[in-house]
């Protein structure tokens, strides 16, 4: 995707993937157990995503995951389910605005085969989309 050269792009890099029970196809959990999950990956993403929030939240953007994978991938709809706290924790650090449809225009999943699994991880790019 190529953008105007006064847009911003930030990054964030997560050496882990989301948590399995909150992806689509993860073995049936308790509620308490994803709500623990869910909470723990929302405040860790929100930790990383407050050292880079820009001093306006942007208005609106392009998500994009890559995801870094050595095996079999995590399929698309469930990465995009499982990081549903990542991009909850970009509204808390007030990188962006708000998730709904007005400002997060779209979410996009790329892969990238690395060759070891401690090189596997999810990045996160947030696109400011200039209206």
């Amino acid at each position: 995707m190529t953008q105007p050269p006064d847009t911003v792009t930030l990054s964030i890099y997560l050496p882990y993937a989301p948590p399995r029970v909150l992806c689509g196809n993860g073995r049936p959990a308790h509620w308490a157990v994803k709500n623990r999950a869910s909470n723990d990956f929302h405040d860790s993403v929100c930790a990383m995503a407050r050292e880079i929030a820009p001093t306006e939240p942007l208005a609106a953007v392009v998500v994009k995951y890559v995801s870094m994978y050595c095996g079999k991938q995590l399929d698309r709809d469930n990465l995009i389910i499982g990081m549903k706290p990542a991009l909850d924790a970009l509204t808390t650090a007030r990188v962006i605005e708000d998730d709904s449809p007005e400002f997060v225009k779209d979410i996009k999943v790329e892969y990238e085969r690395v060759p070891h699994r401690d090189q596997m991880g999810v990045r996160m790019e947030i696109i400011e989309v200039l209206t």
